[in-house]
């Protein structure tokens, strides 16, 4: 069972709500027969708010006038088949190099679209270090391949947060340390990282305001903002994610957090549930 679904587990128990198992590793659980959690996944987003979140261009497509996030451009893979090449802006890997240091300069992030758990992401401080990425990115043969790469604006990160909020109210948030203070990916593999609890710090309200326009998207009513906040204090969106897990968490902190913030959950979907059913009846009746 993953850390997360025994969190679930036990915020039920708390509550003294009825759940059952469906796979036969207990990572597929039903609440009340009614909220459904599939190893990572909840039953609290919209199809197209959980693929939103999986596609990071788009991300910043629908939010960057909104929100501060990184400048980020994405770049189809120049090998795509014929029925693809309508969307084909770049015919070689040279012109998708040059075109990313005319816009963004050096260093520059490049990564892949769709990536999770830091995998395919690099900083690239020279046009050999773009190109490289971009071929890694693209290499078919890799289970890591992405058809689009991104080319993100580098934003030096003081500190990295995650802010995780269920219906737009922040319910948990920590701080991913690593050694690293300039560039943090995979920090949990770095020496000395660590997940710093937040709970008695301001900052997850100070996210939920400054990025208020993302928590305000229909049929995302859980999520996890990832911000970087630079030298000068100034906070960047860089992703969201609809599915997170929380081993790292776990590992520095103990459950009780996740567990409250899952009692949380459950318990506002149930009353709020609750309350639909009364006010139908009484409509009815």
């Amino acid at each position: 069972m993953e850390a997360h679904i025994a969190c679930i587990i036990r915020a039920c128990e708390r509550l003294r709500i009825g759940f059952r198992y469906v796979d036969k590793n207990d990572n597929y659980v039903i609440v009340e027969d009614r909220f459904h959690f599939q190893l990572n996944r909840t039953p609290f987003n919209t199809e197209s708010m959980a693929g939103l979140c999986k596609d990071k261009e788009h991300q910043y497509e629908l939010l960057h006038e909104l929100v501060r996030m990184p400048k980020t451009a994405g770049y189809l893979d120049f090998n795509v088949p014929a029925s693809y090449r309508q969307y084909l802006t770049h015919e070689s890997i040279e012109r998708i190099v040059q075109s990313v240091e005319e816009a963004f300069g050096l260093p520059v992030v490049v990564k892949r679209n769709k990536g999770a758990l830091g995998d395919n992401v690099f900083l690239c401080r020279t046009s050999v270090d773009v190109q490289a990425a971009l071929r890694t990115i693209f290499n078919r043969n890799s289970s890591q391949y992405d058809y689009v790469a991104l080319a993100q604006e580098y934003i030096r990160p003081q500190r990295e947060i995650r802010v995780v909020c269920f219906e737009g109210e922040p319910l948990l948030s920590y701080e991913r340390y690593g050694t690293s203070r300039e560039f943090g990916v995979r920090y949990w593999e770095t020496e000395g990282a660590a997940a710093i609890d937040l709970a008695s710090d301001d900052i997850d309200w100070a996210v939920s305001r400054e990025f208020r326009p993302a928590l305000e998207l229909p049929g995302l009513d859980f999520v996890a903002l990832d911000v970087i906040v630079d030298a000068s204090g100034e906070m960047y969106l860089i992703e969201l994610n609809s599915a997170p897990q929380f081993n790292n968490y776990i590992r520095h902190n103990g459950r009780d957090s996740v567990i409250s913030m899952y009692e949380r959950m459950l318990s506002k979907r149930l009353n709020s549930t609750c309350a639909g059913n009364e006010l139908m009846h009484e409509s009815i009746g």
